[in-house]
């Protein structure tokens, strides 16, 4: 078990730090046979086995933890990985001393209790366009990628939402929506008003928002007819719901083409609570109502007061996005207010991740990030970069800094050394304080320079020094721009001590004769 964690550790530590390698993965056959990758937890996903059974528990247990540590907090795959091969390394080394396990383990969480602590207590807000753009640029090593999001983030503020998406030019662009802009499209091309940029634009619309299935004539015919007989002006109509097809879409179709009234039927990306929960937002926005399933309207029963409205909406085949919406704004806030709550309880990346682009709808910053290259994989590489550098600045922004380059993690070790305990338990504490030095250890290996040369000058120089890897110096951390985010080594050791302890205390293996294979971590 411990060597197979150690070869997927080792495999996954090449691509940690600035100067760090690429790892070709060979595909099985067609015109793409070989891939690179630079992202640790997409390098795990991508091994699926080991060859020997025992060894592929221990690789498949690492694999699984950089996964989960992608999944939390969107960085920190690598270095989870580092720590726990650092902390497998030492606590086997005790172990086989003589040192009982358990007792190691108990010391072990004791350790990494104290460095989580003193990790949040050295935490320093992040502030101000030239750090984002430094953190930026860390997590991607391109420094016109990172000014730019750091740009971004300066512009939008901590809630806003940044869409990365690919650019027809070898360039990167970026562009500011006013507004709020939700996922979504029109559901018939026979909607366009400017079919050259296949876009839809409406001044003025009323907005129904609902969760209904619209496939009847009967369930839009009202709707039409409310329209037409109160407004003394031509207002078009904006239908949102979650599908439109048969009659009702036909019946949308018809007055629109026939100029009866300008019409057009959206749906919202997402499924199940994430696109109720986009629904409800676009009520707020609007100052219309959310016309839920459970409510027991029927839509004879629709009246203006119900719908929402804009001073302009614009639908195109990805979003659907709202101008100066009739709102009102105090409701905002305090929905604003509560989603800031939740997003602080968030338990997963993804949960984050779903609030803030909420957030991002109601306080209106929304920026897209454009991504351009001369060749497709060159394209899809910077893309990973971009979305690698959101994310990292994005958690840190939301959980405060450190110094980088593992100089935070060498800064924790007197708080570890601190802790009181006694025989094995004492040796467990010990065993993370040496393996706190693992992440500025691997960094300058990947540089090609002497490990512990660099850990001494380092720890020499005192707290906040670091290795600058790009220029081979030691450095003041945070004076040089390379910083971390609090959040991402918190869990990443809290992972990386999780899963050496369970490589470490496992007495059996139970091997079953037709596993099932899965592709998931």
């Amino acid at each position: 078990m411990c060597r197979g964690a150690d070869k997927l550790a080792h495999l996954l530590g090449l691509t940690l730090g600035p100067v760090a390698g690429n790892v070709v993965s060979a595909k099985d056959g067609g015109s793409e046979r070989y891939e690179t990758l630079t992202d640790a937890a997409t390098i795990a996903r991508r091994i699926i086995a080991l060859p020997e059974q025992t060894e592929d528990v221990g690789a498949m247990i690492i694999r699984q933890l950089v996964w989960r540590v992608r999944q939390k907090v969107g960085d920190g795959s690598a270095t989870a990985a580092v720590l726990a091969r650092a902390i497998l390394s030492e606590a086997r080394r005790v172990i086989a001393a003589g040192a009982n396990p358990m007792m190691v383990q108990k010391g072990i969480d004791l350790g990494v209790a104290a460095a989580v602590k003193a990790l949040e207590e050295m935490a320093e807000p992040l502030e101000g366009q030239e750090r984002f753009a430094a953190l930026a640029t860390g997590a991607c090593g391109d420094p016109d990628l990172g000014r730019i999001v750091g740009e971004i983030f300066d512009t939008i503020g901590p809630e806003g939402v940044v869409n990365v998406r690919d650019y027809v030019g070898n360039y990167l662009d970026r562009e500011y929506i006013e507004g709020s802009r939700f996922r979504g499209s029109f559901t018939s091309r026979f909607f366009l008003t400017d079919v050259t940029h296949r876009l839809v634009q409406m001044v003025r619309p009323y907005i129904f928002i609902s969760d209904w299935n619209l496939s009847q004539v009967e369930q839009v015919q009202p709707l039409l007819e409310l329209i037409v007989r109160d407004q003394t002006e031509k207002r078009p109509l904006l239908v949102v719901s979650a599908s439109q097809d048969g009659g009702a879409l036909s019946t949308l179709l018809a007055n629109h083409q026939r100029q009866v009234l300008q019409c057009c039927g959206v749906t919202l990306k997402g499924v199940g609570d994430p696109m109720r929960a986009a629904l409800d937002d676009l009520a707020l926005i609007t100052g219309g109502r959310f016309l839920y399933k459970g409510a027991g309207m029927s839509p004879s029963e629709v009246t203006l007061g119900d719908l929402g409205q804009a001073e302009r909406v614009e639908v195109d085949e990805d979003y659907v996005t709202i101008f100066q919406g009739a709102g009102d704004r105090k409701a905002v806030r305090q929905r604003v207010i509560g989603l800031r709550a939740a997003l602080a309880q968030a338990k997963s990346a993804e949960e984050a991740g779903e609030i803030r682009e909420r957030l991002g709808r109601l306080s209106g910053g929304i920026a897209v990030l454009k991504v351009g290259a001369v060749t497709d994989k060159e394209r899809a590489r910077r893309r990973e970069q971009a979305e690698h550098a959101v994310r990292a600045v994005a958690g840190a922004w939301r959980c405060g800094v450190v110094p980088g380059g593992g100089a935070a993690y060498l800064d924790c070790i007197p708080a570890v050394e601190a802790v009181e305990a006694e025989g094995d338990v004492a040796i467990g504490v010990s065993v993370v304080a040496k393996a706190l030095e693992a992440p500025m250890r691997q960094i300058a290996a990947n540089a090609g320079l002497e490990p512990s040369l660099i850990v001494a000058r380092a720890k020499a120089r005192g707290r906040g020094y670091g290795l600058d890897a790009c220029r081979e110096e030691i450095v003041e951390m945070r004076q040089a721009g390379i910083m971390d985010s609090v959040s991402v080594l918190q869990v990443a050791l809290e992972s990386a001590a999780s899963g050496a302890s369970m490589v470490l205390t496992t007495e059996a293996i139970v091997h079953h004769r037709k596993p099932e294979l899965s592709v998931e971590p």
